[in-house]
């Protein structure tokens, strides 16, 4: 696959990854997460639109999401889940409205 194939069918999947998150169908700091990896390997980690997810990518490095949650106890998982779900209540708002902010930006 070309180099500029390769990095438009990532951006593709980052923007579909952002509008699942608006949707309510994709996990929002596992999609942040995502989104900053996508990010990185196509160039576009300096964008303005990407600035947010660094930042919430940042704050929620310590919750644990997909196959690293069985490295944990569930007692500690629970009070890191109670954890996420306070960052997410606080959060949310100022997540989806980014990615809003990185469609219109990268699919305009």
């Amino acid at each position: 696959m070309r180099t500029d194939d390769y990095a438009a069918k990532k951006r593709v999947e980052l923007l579909e990854i952002a509008r699942l998150m608006l949707a309510g169908e994709f996990d929002l700091i596992a999609g942040c997460r995502r989104v900053v990896s996508l990010a990185s390997l196509i160039g576009l980690q300096d964008d303005q639109a990407l600035i947010p997810f660094r930042g919430f990518e940042s704050e929620t490095d310590s919750f644990p999401r997909g196959d690293a949650r069985k490295n944990f106890a569930d007692d500690y998982l629970k009070q890191l889940d109670g954890e996420a779900m306070q960052y997410l209540e606080d959060a949310r708002t100022e997540i989806l409205r980014s990615c809003g902010d990185l469609l219109t930006r990268l699919d305009g």
